[in-house]
């Protein structure tokens, strides 16, 4: 089914992100009766839609291999958890790129100057590429005709900050799992009762509710399983869906993806790592959802509504008849006996940010795929390939990275942005801006032991313990975000809300986000904060 121009702009967002999918090699995508959830994050300025990330999956690991994976690999691979981080990693190239081209795009200009001047350009091939190392698609500074505008704009001002400057929607073929599901039914040939096998041929009216594979999480009372609409509660937080015979520490302890998307959609898509990093919270202008079954109010209360009173808007829910062809429905209508199974691959990919940078170190897997791609196996969050092909023996402290972590893996997203704030701000500066807010002095004593795990300078020995991820977390997020957390976390039902830093398994007193993140080395060039 194609959109034309013309038709409703949630059309026009689910058919764009499914366009791009369909551009993508087909490397992990379903084959046969498999099915997936595809989610995607577009841009909008004036009318026109650019695909920024987007990611498949359906699954997720349980909280031994959490632990084990000591943040190494994505314990969450549902498609709306894989597309945000994504969508996080090209917002931090977009920053790295627009710091380091303000300090670069006059010697640029120069460069490409010189080039035209040798005769290895002349000014029409300018408008293409040239040889010279500040060429980005066409020398930065120099328009290109594959240039777009940033979405983000580096704010004037002694702070490190950036607004955001277009439109972003969100996109998932389906209803997100918990909560959202829950929809209310009037027929049994609707949702998930239409799978159930009965001797009624024609529908039948009833009062029922669509089902959710995603089970009460720890602390919240069970479903009744009653006839009817009462087989499931109201309100509660969910774990992902699972097997009911899944042993303990196989279990997985992720919230449904509806109670990840509330507190997102609440707090803000940036998370607390990027919070510092941008003026205002990253909030989407609209929610489409696609799917054989939906109800707008419903959706506007499991995505939105839940929580204490907000003061920002709420995104716009909208339902889109554009059907992804390896959805779930897409598969069941395909003709043959064969039962249906989840893919157990997931795609991710973001697009390539306005410019280059040597801050962000490029970790996808394909240099033939523009911009940022990765396949990940979703029942163990490591990237696909050979495990066997990491090195055996390696230094105690080292910075290579084994070809099955995922760049979108805790450790390493921490990683990248430290990189990133290192070369925008440089290595003395790092430090003082990670103290410097509205409560610098409170979290100077809070966190003031792990400073001495701060990076050395080049040529200096390297500290054989490093700050934690839980601390990273904590020490780059903002005030005014932790404020907003607070307060959403103390009311009902979120004040339920485990975090992974206090999740324990067996005799391990670190949690789940107590694994240490080592500093990436410093870069010989380093940019100095702008003034």
């Amino acid at each position: 089914m194609q959109v034309s121009r013309t038709a409703a702009l949630h059309d026009r967002v689910a058919q764009a992100v499914i366009d791009r999918y369909d551009g993508l090699p087909g490397r992990a995508k379903p084959q046969g009766k498999a099915w997936t959830v595809l989610a995607g994050i577009v841009a909008e300025r004036k009318g026109e839609l650019e695909v920024i990330a987007l990611a498949t999956g359906t699954r997720c690991v349980g909280l031994a291999a959490m632990v084990a994976g000591g943040g190494q690999v994505m314990h969450d691979c549902h498609a709306e958890v894989l597309c945000r981080r994504a969508f996080h990693r090209f917002l931090l190239a977009e920053m790295a790129w627009q710091v380091g081209s303000q300090q670069e795009g006059h010697q640029a200009l120069e460069v490409c100057a010189l080039c035209i001047k040798i005769g290895t350009l002349t000014p029409a091939k300018m408008w293409f590429s040239c040889w010279c190392p500040f060429n980005n698609r066409g020398p930065r500074g120099v328009p290109s005709r594959k240039a777009r505008k940033p979405i983000l704009e580096r704010l004037q001002g002694e702070e490190l900050q950036f607004g955001l400057a277009a439109d972003l929607h969100f996109y998932v073929s389906t209803l997100p799992c918990g909560e959202c599901t829950l929809v209310p039914l009037q027929s049994s040939k609707e949702g998930t009762l239409a799978r159930k096998l009965t001797e009624e041929t024609e529908p039948v009216q009833l009062q029922d509710r669509n089902r959710t594979g995603a089970k009460p999480s720890r602390g919240m009372p069970t479903d009744p399983k009653a006839d009817g609409i009462d087989f499931h509660r109201d309100g509660v937080l969910r774990y992902k869906s699972g097997r009911s015979d899944t042993r303990p520490d196989s279990q997985t302890v992720c919230y449904s993806c509806s109670d990840k998307l509330c507190r997102w959609n609440r707090l803000g898509w940036e998370g607390a790592l990027l919070s510092r990093l941008l003026k205002e919270p990253l909030r989407m202008q609209s929610v489409v959802l696609g799917g054989c079954v939906y109800d707008a109010g419903f959706a506007h209360h499991a995505l939105f509504g839940r929580g204490p009173p907000s003061a920002s808007a709420a995104p716009t829910f909208c339902h889109t008849s554009v059907q992804f062809h390896a959805s779930r429905e897409a598969v069941e209508a395909l003709p043959g006996f064969a039962k249906v199974s989840t893919a157990g691959l997931s795609l991710v990919w973001s697009a390539e940010p306005t410019g280059r940078t040597e801050a962000l170190p490029n970790r996808s897997i394909s240099n033939n795929v523009p911009g940022f791609y990765d396949i990940l196996i979703g029942h163990t969050g490591q990237r696909q390939g050979l495990r066997n092909d990491r090195q055996a023996k390696r230094v105690a402290v080292s910075h290579e990275v084994d070809s099955w972590v995922s760049p979108l893996c805790k450790k390493l997203m921490a990683q990248d942005v430290l990189s990133c704030l290192r070369h925008m701000l440089g290595d003395e500066a790092l430090a003082d801006w990670i103290l410097k807010t509205d409560d610098s002095e409170r979290k100077r004593r809070r966190l003031s032991p792990a400073l001495g795990a701060m990076p050395p300078a080049v040529g200096e020995r390297a500290h054989a313990h490093f700050p934690s991820y839980a601390w990273l977390k904590e020490a780059l997020s903002s005030g005014s975000f932790r404020a907003a957390r607070a307060a959403f976390h103390a009311s009902e039902p979120f004040c339920h809300w485990g975090r992974k830093q206090t999740m324990v398994f067996k005799d391990d007193a670190h949690g789940v986000d107590g694994f240490a993140v080592p500093i990436p080395p410093s870069r010989e060039v380093k940019l100095p904060l702008a003034r």
